[in-house]
């Protein structure tokens, strides 16, 4: 998974300033030793969040029990090892996004579910909650839905998915169908994907979870338990990092897409010595109506 990825750098940074011997060649080929090849001192567990229980999850399962070392485990949902945990909440990745939209006046915001697993659930919660106490408009939406309804829906709007590759479905799906991003669609994702979101045809603004700090938190208690220090009453929890802002959100939310896009022009152009009569003519609008939108809207 993506986030044990990224978390992994920090683990090993650990790692190295406390001369441990990592063993992650199992993450790349998703291949457990067979019993009694691994002999290691501690372990740092992703089970998943599905209910389901897969064979490679029971295998997996099986090692760690098996092995009877301490445990981390790094999922927010599921007590699959019965092991001390260390996680990002997801409430508080979709409350962080909901409170960076309405710091833009926005009024209408969607999510979009892809699968409605719990982890997504958690995230939507915290969005629509965060929402609604901020006195916005939440929409609950699935691709389908968007597709079916996006001239429909009140506009500007703000948009957000589950993870990057999900953001970034969305965003495709709304150029695709004439609208503009950001203008008109502002769009985040979650994970902080630099391939994805920095590749976008809209560069993609994206939630940080601080899986960095997961991943250090997570070695540092591991190195605790195996000390024979006593594990955490509760789960470590690690707040989101922030928002990494990119173009898909680089907007202020205004009922007119006119007004929006002189906004957008000043903003990419503030450097140069431009003046109003010049501005007009370049987006093909009169000066009266210049006058007249910004007095309205801004």
């Amino acid at each position: 998974r993506e986030d044990v990825v990224l978390g992994f750098a920090n683990v090993a940074d650990y790692a190295a300033t406390h001369n441990w011997e990592l063993q992650c060649r199992m993450h790349w080929t998703h291949e457990l030793p067979r019993p009694g090849e691994w002999r290691g001192d501690g372990i740092i567990a992703y089970a998943g969040i599905s209910r389901s229980m897969r064979p490679a999850r029971r295998r997996l399962l099986a090692l760690v029990r098996r092995a009877e070392v301490p445990v981390v485990e790094t999922q927010e949902l599921g007590n699959f090892l019965g092991a001390p945990k260390v996680f990002v909440p997801s409430e508080a990745i979709g409350r962080m996004a909901a409170e960076y939209f309405l710091g833009l006046s926005f009024r209408h915001f969607g999510f979009v579910t892809f699968d409605e697993n719990p982890l997504e659930q958690r995230r939507r919660l915290g969005f629509q909650r965060t929402v609604e106490l901020g006195g916005g408009k939440f929409h609950a939406l699935t691709p389908r839905s968007l597709a079916r309804r996006i001239a429909r829906l009140p506009k500007p709007m703000a948009l957000l998915a589950v993870n990057d590759p999900n953001a970034l479905e969305v965003l495709l799906r709304c150029r695709d169908a004439g609208f503009r991003v950001p203008e008109e669609f502002a769009i985040i994702g979650v994970d902080d994907t630099e391939i994805i979101c920095d590749l976008a045809a809209v560069p993609l603004t994206s939630i940080n979870c601080n899986f960095e700090q997961q991943g250090y938190e997570a070695a540092a208690l591991l190195d605790r338990l195996m000390a024979g220090r006593r594990p955490p009453a509760t789960p470590i929890l690690i707040p989101p990092r922030g928002v990494t802002v990119r173009r898909s959100t680089d907007t202020v939310a205004i009922p007119d897409l006119g007004t929006a896009r002189m906004l957008r022009f000043l903003r990419d152009h503030y450097r140069e010595r431009r003046g109003i009569q010049q501005i007009a003519r370049e987006l093909g609008v009169s000066l009266r109506r210049v006058h007249g939108h910004f007095r309205r809207h801004v």
